[in-house]
């Protein structure tokens, strides 16, 4: 198990937010995580006999969804045009890619929503960061064979205190992810120190105006 030390106003930020949202397990065990309920239920698109566009249609799937569950409603096709404009390639996502989420504004929907993109996150500051609020974050994920595309969900950890009862450190245990390449259970539980090893990247999304 590693033990992640945390500055001392850090650890004062992220104490401030577990009152509100994070969930006490048991002791100083705790969760932080999105509310599952909300998370729409999303097919990727199928591609055939072209294994890196089909990842490409797995992310643009975890986009609708992480949009979808904060109430902005685009299809697949129109996260595809917006990225990847029409390309047949037999590819994943590129990183200047990505960024053309930021600052879109999908006509015709009521309320001129703006979606938010950010990269870099990677570290437990900025998983937290989302969790906290209750946003679904983009990752990959590597792995023997290819690049794997899931949502981190939840992630649950211990508080570590001095003599006084001062939090002093966090100490994460294991992660929650939705998988979109699992034809059975799509939820998967993986080890912290596994997970570190393995994230490739992060991506975080919200949504303005709705």
């Amino acid at each position: 198990m590693i033990r992640v030390l945390l500055p001392v106003v850090l650890v004062f930020q992220i104490s401030s937010i577990f009152a509100n949202t994070c969930e006490r397990i048991q002791g100083n065990h705790y969760r932080c995580s999105v509310e599952r309920e909300r998370l729409p239920e999303i097919e990727p698109v199928r591609v055939t006999g072209a294994p890196d566009l089909q990842r490409s249609f797995h992310a643009i799937a975890a986009i609708e969804m992480i949009l979808g569950y904060q109430h902005l409603k685009l299809s697949q096709e129109e996260i595809f045009t917006r990225l990847l404009h029409q390309t047949t390639e037999d590819r994943f996502i590129r990183p200047e890619e990505f960024s053309r989420l930021n600052q879109w504004k999908p006509e015709f929907i009521v309320g001129s929503p703006e979606i938010v993109f950010r990269s870099g996150y990677k570290d437990l500051e900025k998983y937290l960061f989302s969790l906290s609020h209750k946003i679904p974050l983009l990752l990959g994920l590597n792995s023997s064979s290819h690049p794997k595309v899931c949502l981190l969900l939840e992630i649950q950890f211990q508080i570590s205190f001095d003599k006084n009862g001062n939090r002093t450190g966090i100490i994460p245990e294991k992660v929650f992810l939705y998988d979109f390449e699992s034809d059975k259970e799509k939820e998967i539980e993986m080890r912290w120190n596994e997970f570190r090893e393995r994230v490739a990247l992060g991506y975080f999304l919200s949504v303005k105006g709705l």
